[in-house]
């Protein structure tokens, strides 16, 4: 959490070491979005198709111009996985110690203990999209995957494969 009156030096920065903000579509572009750049001293790295949601007077540093996978800093891959908006992007890294994480922002998300999807209209969502992103999302090696949302009591833990395709699968029939 980060205080109010927080300052470049605060211990976060200083610990942290923080280069880049990765967001996963746009409902993240908020005042507190702003507050975390200008503390951290970091850039932001966004999907191009994000730039109509932003303040005018917000800092853009880069964007991901892929409407598919695009390699970026320290190993990091952007999947574009639009469907919830027009512009979600999930972040894949393959760890040098082992592990494969898929940041799955808010893809696809548990509700209550059913997995679900979630499609914003007013921000390009679109339910054709998301079903296919989805499906695309099976073909994607991860061991551990990282949510942006859950409602209810849930822990974090790692699915194996073939839960996780199952999550995906619940997440699908949500929407019919």
């Amino acid at each position: 959490m980060l205080q109010r009156n927080c300052q470049r030096c605060m211990p976060c920065k200083a610990s942290g070491n923080v280069d880049h903000l990765y967001l996963s579509h746009n409902h993240e572009i908020t005042a507190g979005l702003a507050n975390a750049q200008a503390i951290l001293s970091t850039s932001l790295v966004k999907h191009a198709k994000m730039q109509k949601y932003f303040p005018k007077d917000q800092k853009l540093d880069q964007t991901i111009e892929s409407d598919g996978c695009a390699k970026l800093n320290g190993g990091l891959e952007a999947i574009y996985t639009p469907g919830h908006t027009d512009n979600n992007v999930c972040y894949r890294y393959a760890s040098p110690y082992g592990k494969t994480y898929l940041f799955v922002g808010d893809t696809s998300h548990p509700d209550n203990g059913e997995w679900r999807a979630l499609v914003m209209e007013g921000y390009g969502g679109d339910k054709e999209m998301v079903v296919k992103t989805l499906g695309n999302l099976k073909n994607v090696q991860a061991d551990v995957i990282i949510l942006s949302v859950a409602v209810g009591s849930y822990q974090i833990a790692e699915l194996i494969e073939s839960d996780w395709h199952a999550a995906l699968d619940a997440a699908i029939s949500s929407l019919q």
